[in-house]
């Protein structure tokens, strides 16, 4: 099925036309981008606020562990974050009830990393250097992925 991001609806969310010409209305969404990197933290916070996303930062893992019952729709995580790396993230998020459907997807600039990262049961995975419309995009899939798989 192919998906067509038809137009931004302010707050109240994105439509999606499938092949069928059924809409699905998503909400505001919310991402949250775990990335020490601050120029591509500053860049993806531009892209994804240009979007029509709510967007929240932190240069580690730990201030996601901290979110509980409070989670974004979705989380951009680099593999390599200081102190907690993403990928120990990812798996601890993917392993609570309350967080295991939000979608994450993994950061790298190391192409070996992906095969690590599989372990971790991510939604995606976005090697860098970024490009940023990929990105978008890959939101888009995730986000509707877990919207079909909740109905």
């Amino acid at each position: 099925m192919a998906l067509y991001r038809t137009t931004q609806l302010g707050r109240a969310g994105t439509i999606f036309i499938d092949d069928s010409g059924a809409g699905v209305i998503m909400r505001h969404c919310r991402i949250h981008i775990a990335e020490n990197d601050k120029a591509l933290q500053r860049d993806l916070k531009i892209i994804l606020r240009k979007s029509g996303y709510d967007v929240s930062v932190s240069d580690s893992g730990y201030p996601i562990v901290a979110m509980m019952d409070n989670w974004p729709d979705a989380f951009l995580i680099d593999i390599e974050l200081p102190e907690i790396n993403g990928i120990e993230v990812c798996k601890w998020l993917k392993t609570h009830e309350s967080s295991r459907y939000i979608p994450v997807i993994l950061l790298s600039g190391d192409p070996y990393l992906k095969i690590i990262a599989a372990s971790a049961n991510p939604d995606d995975y976005i090697e860098k250097p970024v490009v940023y419309a990929s990105i978008i995009t890959k939101i888009e899939e995730c986000l509707l992925a877990e919207y079909q798989g909740a109905m």
